[in-house]
């Protein structure tokens, strides 16, 4: 379905850091909740994604991934306490690129708002492989998704970038869509 407002979805984001660890938090506005994957199928609903590139400088041409660019999904869980592991979702993170880095170590925690949800992230900078320094160079990018249909699938996604998705960010995108299944 298409974006109706910011009612619809919209959200605030924040991102810090410490030497320990990369944080992130939002905001975000949804006027439908709905999660119900877990893990690689996270996309199918509500979540919130973000794109760092830990050497920007390096190889600015490149279409593809690399092992320095990290696409991770942020999800609020479904809300649901209902003590059936079955039903009830809980945040959680998941790394879908690199393949085979595991988001073990990344701390996640939501709540429901009367207008959407917050989520927080904790995420090490070990799972980067990266010590932080004042100076060095990051590119990041956070979305924002939304599913409202009884269909598990990605119906809307926002950006805080303002530029049309080009190159890499193409490239990714089609990536996300083909292969997270």
């Amino acid at each position: 379905t298409a974006w109706k407002s910011s009612a619809d979805l919209s959200a605030t984001v924040r991102v810090a850091w410490r030497q320990e660890a990369l944080y992130v938090a939002a905001k975000v506005t949804d006027d439908v909740l709905r999660q119900p994957q877990r893990g690689s199928n996270l996309w199918k609903g509500d979540h919130v994604e973000l794109y760092l590139d830990i050497a920007p400088d390096t190889d600015a041409g490149r279409n593809t991934f690399g092992p320095q660019q990290f696409h991770i999904g942020l999800s609020p869980g479904n809300f649901k306490h209902t003590g059936d592991v079955l039903n009830d979702i809980a945040p959680e993170a998941y790394v879908f690129q690199p393949a085979g880095t595991f988001a073990k170590d990344i701390r996640v925690g939501a709540q429901r708002t009367s207008d959407g949800y917050t989520i927080e992230a904790s995420i090490p900078w070990a799972l980067f492989h990266f010590t932080p320094q004042i100076g060095l160079p990051l590119a990041m990018e956070v979305a924002v998704s939304d599913t409202d249909g009884a269909e598990a699938a990605q119906e809307k996604m926002m950006t805080i970038g303002t530029a049309p998705w080009q190159g890499l960010r193409s490239d990714l995108q089609r990536a996300i869509l083909a292969g997270a299944d």
